[in-house]
């Protein structure tokens, strides 16, 4: 099954454990917040934007694969997969240094390493769309590739890549250095790194554009995967065909799949609302012993979960009767505004239990802003986008009964 969904095997068992790790180091942070509390909720919100962040990074080649039928690499699928976990982990280590000259010398060992590999991998992204426009080009004019043109595009387009990537970090640290020459210093050693790494591969894609083997670096269509895969044999790009290949083999009915999910959601809803009920049941507990803050909050949560249960409520009667008409779209907009009243709830809740040292609450306050966060984008940019007013579906109606009156007066 793996192979149907990302071409190669391989390619599947690397997203799996670099997409496994992520969720493990996720789940860490969390018990690290409970337990140790080692580590604060903004911390904790931050490890988890970034987390979530990146899984949908590299989950991203794989749809566009899967969905549009373009070859991606399986070597740039597997280093985006790889290069998510590192930077988290060199993240990590650069926020845990201390302030011994020793420990501090091992740890800027280690931060340079692991950039070098984040840039290699960065700049083998970069080469490979210079490489398949340059190849483009090429072909329309009747020109050769040059293994130069093409490698200082891809130094040049890395490195602006690894300062929009990372220039933000150095600002928006999670643990700012407070010695302000280790922070300089470390600055330099990272960015070092980085670039280490860029250059090593524009050495190789070099070698690789004069060697004539860069072919496989090339993203392409296969929407006539005959073609594709009969050019892929005569080129003998062996990998460029198993992918072809396994794709065109799957006959699974995604949207179907979809289509049964959607049919579920309602149960989902229910399952929310009475989610929602056990944490305004859990939550007024907790906040009933900090007083007047605590009151507001509450009301504000049991005015929270009303507006939620009378929009659902609406929406299943809609849905019920087939009323696809403009009442949706009026729907809609009241489905977010509830949307974002309760994630600035949920975010007050959240500072309110993490200011009366309460992280249980804190935690769960996280799970329920994340949820509507994800439900508003849905609501936002998701389906149905368009809705044909009452009126004209009234007309649409009128129109379909007069000419089943005069099909039948003709007959």
């Amino acid at each position: 099954m793996l192979e149907k969904i990302f071409g190669k095997k391989t390619t599947g068992i690397i997203y799996l454990i670099c997409t496994g790790l992520l969720v493990l180091l996720l789940a860490a942070f969390i018990l690290s917040y409970l337990i140790t509390k080692n580590i604060s909720v903004y911390a904790l919100i931050n490890y988890a934007v970034f987390i979530l962040f990146s899984i949908a990074i590299i989950t991203l080649p794989v749809i566009v694969q899967k969905k549009f039928k373009l070859f991606i690499p399986p070597f740039l699928q597997a280093g985006l997969c790889v290069y998510a976990v590192l930077y988290l982990l060199d993240n990590l280590i650069r926020t845990g240094n201390t302030g011994t000259a020793v420990e501090t010398h091992r740890n800027v060992a280690i931060v340079t390493f692991l950039p070098a590999v984040g840039g290699f991998f960065i700049a083998a992204v970069a080469f490979s769309l210079v490489y398949t426009l340059s190849y483009r080009r090429a072909v329309k004019k009747d020109k050769k590739i040059s293994a130069w043109a093409v490698s200082l595009l891809t130094f040049l387009f890395a490195s602006i890549a690894v300062v929009l990537l990372n220039g933000p970090s150095f600002f928006l640290s999670l643990t700012p250095p407070t010695d302000e020459t280790v922070g300089s210093k470390e600055l330099l050693y990272h960015t070092a790194g980085y670039q280490h790494g860029v250059i090593a591969f524009c050495i190789v894609g070099w070698i690789t554009v004069r060697s004539r083997n860069a072919d496989k670096y090339r993203i392409r269509s296969f929407k006539d995967p005959e073609h594709a895969k009969s050019e892929a044999l005569s080129k003998g790009n062996k990998t460029l065909y198993t992918v072809i290949e396994n794709i065109d083999k799957d006959t699974t009915d995604y949207k179907k799949i979809f289509r049964k999910a959607k049919t579920k959601f309602l149960f989902v809803r229910i399952l929310y609302l009475i989610f929602y009920a056990v944490y305004l049941v859990f939550t007024g507990i907790s906040f009933y012993k900090t007083g007047g803050i605590g009151y507001a909050v509450i009301g504000c949560l049991c005015i929270g979960f009303i507006l939620t249960a009378a929009v659902y409520i609406y929406e299943y009667d809609l849905f019920r009767k087939d009323a696809l008409n403009q009442r949706l779209r009026k729907l809609k907009i009241a489905r977010t505004a509830v949307r974002i009243y309760s994630l600035m709830l949920m975010f007050g809740a959240m500072f309110v239990a993490d200011y009366h040292y309460d992280p249980l609450a804190a935690l769960v306050s996280i799970g329920m802003a994340v949820f509507n966060l994800c439900v508003l984008f849905y609501n936002l940019f998701g389906k149905p986008r368009h809705y044909p007013s009452s009126k004209g579906a009234e007309n649409t109606e009128d129109a379909a009964e007069t000419d089943d009156k005069l099909s039948g007066a003709a007959k």
